[in-house]
């Protein structure tokens, strides 16, 4: 099974998928300086983009300890 041709694809989607948030954060300052913002408003936008990822981690694990829905 992990030699399989669909277990690789989908390991190597995962992989990319896992990579890509963090390739955005570290780029995100450099290309807002590129763009004429200032450093520190660039500084600013990086720390509300990882306090949005904090509270989306901890909202994530608040809905996971929900109870679930009642059946219909």
């Amino acid at each position: 099974m992990a030699r399989s041709r669909a277990f690789v694809v989908l390991a190597v989607a995962m992989s990319l998928g896992a990579f890509a948030p963090y390739a955005v954060v570290v780029n995100l300052v450099p290309l807002l300086l590129q763009r004429g913002m200032s450093t520190g408003l660039a500084t600013i936008a990086l720390g509300l983009g990882g306090s949005g990822r904090s509270a989306g981690g901890w909202a994530t694990g608040r809905c996971r300890r929900a109870p679930p829905p009642a059946p219909a």
